[in-house]
């Protein structure tokens, strides 16, 4: 039998262009987004409300409860991240998929692991995002 490679759907390349949107700002403006969502999880369990979910989404883009986001990009954020189907939101694997564009976490225990360069895969595009992002800003401000 014969296996077939697993094409990617049209969902998950939407998934990873509001991605790469959110690691372009958040590399850009060097946001801690552990930091942001934590507050909201005081059990730490690893999930938050969808409403506390989109709030930490506004305050990384630094407007409070509003983000640059759309509600259906949030809408697909919150779909894919709702793991038990129950409304709470699994913020670790967010920001662990987000925080990819800062480099590997846990090196100290797998030394070997290859770490593409930054001008190889998706690292390119969001660099090439996160200068245009931060030229944009710096011309606004002139």
């Amino acid at each position: 039998m014969i296996s077939q490679p697993i094409a990617t759907t049209a969902p998950d390349q939407h998934l990873d262009a509001i991605e790469n949107k959110l690691r372009a700002h958040i590399f850009a403006m060097r946001i801690r987004l552990v930091d942001l969502f934590a507050d909201f999880d005081k059990l730490r369990s690893g999930f938050i409300t969808a409403s506390q979910f989109r709030r930490c989404i506004g305050a990384a883009y630094d407007k409070g409860v509003v983000s640059n986001l759309s509600q259906a990009e949030l809408d697909v954020l919150v779909n894919h991240y709702d793991v038990k189907k129950n409304g709470m939101i699994k913020w670790r694997a967010f920001v662990d998929s987000i925080d990819k564009v800062f480099g590997a976490k846990k090196l100290e225990q797998t030394p070997t692991k290859y770490i593409p360069a930054p001008h190889e895969g998706e690292f390119r595009i969001i660099n090439q995002i996160s200068r245009t992002t931060v030229w944009s800003n710096y011309v606004a401000t002139i």
